[in-house]
């Protein structure tokens, strides 16, 4: 029953389209008369080289020459802060003297103890996972 009220409901609404555009037809826009009219613009000369110059662009200072080689330029030793000297690496890490500040760790007793579960975000996600 309710398939075939929806069906002569589209039906109906087929048939009637084309009559209701009929009726009633778009109003043409009336041409807005508060626009203001643009200025015309000055035409540009054809070639870029002929226009004429623009006096209120300052002109640029010129720059100093570049030396060819940048290891050539003058060394400036007000602007580069002295590097400290680092210690000497030893050729073969194991041979590393032991670093007395940093404690032993204990050994952690393995067992079947309760295990990590990740972070707080990763509980989250796994809290919100749908199974």
């Amino acid at each position: 029953m309710a398939r075939s009220v929806s069906a002569l409901l589209i039906l109906l609404c087929l048939a009637v389209a084309p009559f209701a555009a009929m009726a009633d037809p778009k109003p043409e826009k009336p041409e807005k008369s508060w626009k203001p009219e643009k200025p015309e613009k000055p035409e540009r000369p054809e070639k870029p080289w002929e226009r004429p110059e623009k006096p209120w662009k300052p002109e640029k200072p010129e720059k100093p020459e570049r030396p060819e080689k940048p290891w050539e330029r003058p060394e400036k030793p007000w602007e580069r802060p002295e590097k400290p000297e680092k210690p000497e690496r030893p050729e073969k890490p194991w041979e590393r003297p032991e670093k007395p500040w940093k404690p032993e760790r204990p050994e952690k007793p393995r067992g079947r103890g309760q295990k990590s579960r990740g972070s707080q975000r990763n509980q989250r996600s796994r809290r919100n996972h749908i199974r």
